[in-house]
């Protein structure tokens, strides 16, 4: 059996004919690799050693089941790349500034508009005049593929231009010669869009409409400037949103119509199964233009086409730092060195010194921690909850709460509470060796063994970027990890963000977060509480709107806040009572009433007044009068 450890890019091809030209682009061809029953094929592109599957059946189904499937057997793959062939839309872009996508040209998932890439529009609800509305979204393409895209733009616009011409010369080097000739450009003359009232009639009977349909319903489509002359083919590259679903779009009023409202520019039938729980990127060479007039022609072409395009983006596509070397010995989790990360030792809600911390109280905050609850346990695909609001309105308490609670219900969970001025508490410097420390201490053995190799491979981790911190210690190990290896919900409770000494790196933070929505396949759930100030305003901005759960802590009603201050008070001035052996009937509703009025609905001036009511001892009648009878402010401790 192959080395399976040495791969680093699955390479899913949908169909056959896919596959033949995704060898044909291999620097090095290692041959098959059989394993478990299937047969996969492996070689080597650039750095990268790439590993080929193909799809038994067409869409976004089957292709995550071979995603999920590969990624168990070749454990160090990072990316995936989803190549083939789809159809496209003939125009798109703005009035006077359109873009036009023939025959042969490829399309890359590239987010635009309020999409990530890859829109799954057959997922949602059935409205009203038979329209569907969406509801969900796929995972964008990591930032370290996006950029590669980005690169070969910029390539595409230089003199040299791009190098898929000489790719594709080279590949059919590759190809048998009684195959080559499919796998050429078929010409201009070949190229044609017909209007999108005229349809196919019957079913896909021919390759081509010429002897079915009435030609002059149909426009041959126009080469671009001096191409024309050109003896070497060069397809255009056009990033944006690929439209993915389990059906065949072959509507051209539909297709339209999803253009217009979503941006989609290219469809196809796999995409979306793959990068909704896989950091990968989905490529299409147009062999139609998405309407019933289906032309199998162009479809060898247009699979060279984007084979071609997928070997100059991994040659350009830089190596991973975190890729795992092959184990000779099997990791002994027991013996994970966990100081050698140097987490923040007081960064948890439940670190020595913090015994006295207070919990909501029971029948308080009932309805903010019902929706809490609901959005953790739940399906809910929104994996970050903000929980936002004045200070001293109970976040932390809140939050306190809820790590308590699942930290004892032996959920897969760690936590990390900022403080402004103590320290390690109060930046990023220990941020994810904290919250990997709190995981590997766990059981989760899965975890552990990627953690502890990370580790082995790169034993300076600590010392470097927070980017590179979260993806070596957090994200890879996460990502080789399933659902069914610990106990769920996978929760990360991030209590007082805005307490984060620099304010104008809070984005990154909150950027570094957003890896998380590529591992869904765990169900991950981050909350948050902070002030709703502007740098964290403005870091959640570049967060998609669906991707978070917003609940502002202030707005809830005053008459809920009232109950839930009332119902602290009562404790804590009845805790006094006993302690000071005061009257049974001490302070007496009505005090504790005219007490609660007196806090203007924050919590930090409860716990205050009742500390300070606390504090002395036979005088607390007194000091209790004192805070009721005048407008005294209280005197507010400063932090040790």
């Amino acid at each position: 059996m192959d080395d399976v450890a040495r791969y680093s890019i699955g390479w899913i091809a949908p169909l056959p004919l896919k596959l033949v030209a995704a060898k044909a682009v291999l620097d090095d061809n290692y041959g098959d690799i059989h394993v478990d029953g299937f047969i996969y094929h492996g070689g080597r592109i650039g750095k990268h050693n790439v590993v080929m599957a193909v799809q038994s059946k067409m869409g976004t189904d089957a292709a995550s089941e071979l995603a999920a499937r590969m990624r168990n057997v070749f454990r160090n793959i990072e990316y995936f790349v989803v190549v083939g062939i789809g159809g496209g839309v003939p125009s798109y872009g703005s009035i006077g500034a359109q873009s036009q996508i023939m025959l042969r040209d490829v399309v890359v998932s590239y987010p635009r508009g309020m999409h990530s890439g890859v829109v799954r529009y057959d997922f949602g609800a059935w409205k009203d005049e038979g329209r569907l509305e969406f509801r969900g979204h796929t995972n964008r393409p990591p930032d370290s593929l996006l950029n590669a895209v980005n690169v070969l733009q910029a390539r595409q616009s230089m003199t040299n231009g791009t190098k898929i011409p000489a790719i594709l010369q080279e590949m059919r080097a590759n190809i048998h010669i009684d195959e080559q000739q499919k796998f050429e450009d078929q010409g201009a003359s070949q190229d044609r869009l017909f209007n999108g009232t005229c349809s196919h009639p019957g079913e896909f009977i021919n390759e081509d409409c010429e002897v079915c349909c009435d030609l002059n319903q149909s426009q041959l489509r126009r080469q671009r400037g001096v191409e024309a002359n050109r003896q070497q083919d060069t397809p255009k590259v056009h990033p944006g949103n690929i439209g993915s679903s389990n059906q065949l779009q072959i509507s051209a009023s539909k297709r339209d119509e999803l253009h217009n409202d979503h941006g989609i520019i290219c469809f196809e039938m796999e995409g979306a199964g793959v990068i909704q729980n896989r950091l990968s990127i989905v490529i299409r060479g147009i062999c139609d233009y998405s309407d019933s007039h289906k032309n199998k022609k162009w479809q060898p072409y247009a699979a060279a086409t984007a084979a071609a395009y997928t070997k100059e983006f991994l040659e350009i596509l830089p190596t991973s730092r975190f890729t795992l070397r092959p184990l000779t010995n099997p990791i002994k989790t027991e013996n994970l060195d966990l100081q050698v990360l140097r987490a923040a030792p007081k960064a948890t809600f439940n670190t020595l010194g913090k015994d006295n911390d207070p919990l909501c109280l029971p029948n308080t905050r009932v309805k903010v921690l019902r929706q809490i609850r609901s959005w953790i346990d739940g399906a809910d695909k929104r994996y970050i909850f903000w929980l936002s609001g004045w200070a001293g309105t109970g976040k932390s308490t809140i939050a306190c709460t809820i790590a308590c609670e699942y930290y004892d219900r032996g959920c897969f969970m760690a936590s990390f509470f900022f403080s402004r001025g103590s320290g390690d508490l109060s930046h990023v410097g220990k941020f994810a060796s904290s919250i990997a420390t709190q995981l590997a201490q766990q059981k989760c053995a899965p975890y552990k063994n990627a953690l502890r190799e990370a580790m082995s491979n790169d034993s300076a981790i600590c010392e470097k970027t927070l980017t590179d911190q979260w993806s070596c210690l957090i994200l890879h190990p996460l990502l080789k990890t399933s659902s069914s290896s610990f106990r769920g919900p996978l929760l990360i409770v991030i209590d007082a963000l805005d307490e984060y000494e620099k304010k104008n790196d809070i984005g990154l933070i909150l950027k570094v977060l957003q890896h998380f929505q590529n591992l869904r396949f765990l169900a991950p759930r981050i909350f948050i509480t902070s002030r709703s100030n502007i740098p964290i305003r403005y870091g959640f901005s570049y967060i998609p709107y669906q991707d978070h759960h917003d609940m502002v802590l202030h707005n809830l009603s005053r008459t809920v806040v009232d109950h839930d201050i009332f119902t602290f008070l009562q404790h804590a001035l009845r805790n006094i009572q006993q302690k000071c052996r005061l009257e049974e009937n001490w302070p007496g509703v009505l005090a504790i009433k005219r007490l609660t009025q007196k806090t203007s609905g924050l919590f930090i001036w409860a716990s205050i007044a009742a500390r300070f009511i606390g504090e002395g001892g036979l005088l607390a009648t007194k000091r209790l009068s004192l805070i009721l009878d005048a407008n005294v402010p209280l005197p507010i401790r400063k932090k040790n």
